[in-house]
């Protein structure tokens, strides 16, 4: 998800900011703690096992259970933007010193389920980036979108639906940067 919207067009061969709004903590991260919150009430309903409640793990056991936690949540993210089903293997404490090995089943739907508000939210942002521009969602002839997150279908179709075409998302990240910030120098003389 972006976490900052800028509306800027060019003006002979100037680019123009009309319109900002952003939220800093949206993003990607939000989309993972929310897939590692789904997954302990997965686990929580199937299995009675609720993590962040595991009492008597040493330190390094949360840590441990913390980072398998996240690691299963990014993958996840990843493997339903490009198939609309997957079983992430997931081994954590339950006891101090005792492993448990689970499989965590997640559709495409519960996914996109699960983080419909955070897309909603960045749809939003970008509402109130183009009223500020006094530009409506048909006026815009172009979205690029840039990150990981434009790589998840729902956040697609969001952009799909808002603004009636397709957004282009399949550009390198680091050369999109680059290159916007050679443009924004070349027009800072």
């Amino acid at each position: 998800m972006l976490s900052r919207k800028t509306i800027e067009i060019l003006e002979n061969r100037q680019f123009k900011q009309l319109g900002h709004d952003g939220d800093g903590n949206l993003g990607g991260e939000d989309i993972t703690k929310k897939i590692t919150e789904k997954i302990c009430d997965i686990l929580d309903d199937e299995e009675n096992i609720y993590i962040p409640d595991i009492q008597g793990l040493t330190n390094e056991e949360v840590k441990k259970n913390e980072i398998a936690l996240y690691k299963v949540a990014e993958e996840c993210k990843v493997q339903l933007s490009a198939t609309t089903e997957v079983i992430m293997p997931l081994s954590i404490f339950t006891a101090t010193g005792v492993k448990q090995s689970f499989e965590i089943k997640v559709t495409r739907t519960q996914f996109e389920q699960w983080i419909g508000s955070l897309v909603k939210q960045t749809i939003d942002k970008v509402a109130n980036a183009l009223a500020e521009a006094d530009l409506t969602f048909e006026e815009i002839d172009i979205v690029v979108l840039a990150g990981g997150s434009s790589h998840i279908p729902s956040v697609q179709q969001a952009i799909t639906d808002q603004f009636g075409f397709a957004p282009q998302y399949d550009r390198d990240v680091s050369r999109l940067i680059a290159e916007g910030a050679a443009i924004l120098m070349g027009n800072s003389d």
